[in-house]
């Protein structure tokens, strides 16, 4: 969930692979660009019953659904931006009327978040007061900064290095803090 300055409020509803929109009174007001967040499903099979009588009717199949490219991770920058990161591993970048405004390819940009996970995104993100977006890879234990205009920055590691980092907050000033859990410490990365 992310709220604008303005209240209001994008939701992310994994069931249906969307991000829905609501006004600050709670009023639902559409969803945001559904083109881009393509469910592409594979079905998987795995158990059949058939019909002793009639070996060609199946009586039940228990089917597991796989999705990839649906929203996960969202959160929004103080011009209105909302920035949203996928179970694909692709971050996108939607303006104030919900118009995709760039798309950052991990494969694409040469970058390595980290695997693609079926139910979630392994990667957290956050914008700070410039409008700059973070990301957090918890696999690859690495923040990635990105401007605005979806250029790479910079990269941080933290000083020790990071063991499974879980969560992450950025200040007004651009100081990271990072919830180091398999270190069992909060880094505090400061801006330069």
């Amino acid at each position: 969930i992310a709220v604008t300055a303005g209240g209001g409020v994008y939701v992310i509803d994994n069931p249906n692979c969307s991000v829905q929109i609501f006004n600050s009174e709670g009023q639902f007001m559409g969803r945001l660009n559904e083109r881009y967040f393509i469910r592409k499903t594979v079905t998987q099979i795995d158990y059949l019953s058939v019909n002793k009588d009639s070996p060609n009717t199946v009586e039940s199949a228990d089917m597991e659904r796989k999705e990839n490219g649906c929203p996960a991770e969202i959160t929004v920058n103080k011009s209105g931006g909302v920035f949203i990161a996928g179970t694909d591993n692709q971050i996108r970048k939607f303006g104030r009327r919900g118009e995709l405004a760039w798309e950052i390819s991990a494969k694409e940009k040469g970058l390595v978040f980290g695997p693609v996970w079926r139910e979630t995104s392994e990667l957290l993100i956050k914008s700070d007061g410039m409008g700059n977006l973070y990301v957090l890879s918890r696999l690859k234990s690495k923040i990635w900064k990105f401007s605005p205009e979806g250029v790479l920055l910079d990269t941080a590691e933290g000083k020790w290095g990071f063991d499974l980092p879980r969560a992450f907050a950025v200040d007004a000033q651009g100081n990271i803090y990072v919830a180091d859990t398999g270190n069992r410490r909060v880094d505090k990365l400061v801006r330069k």
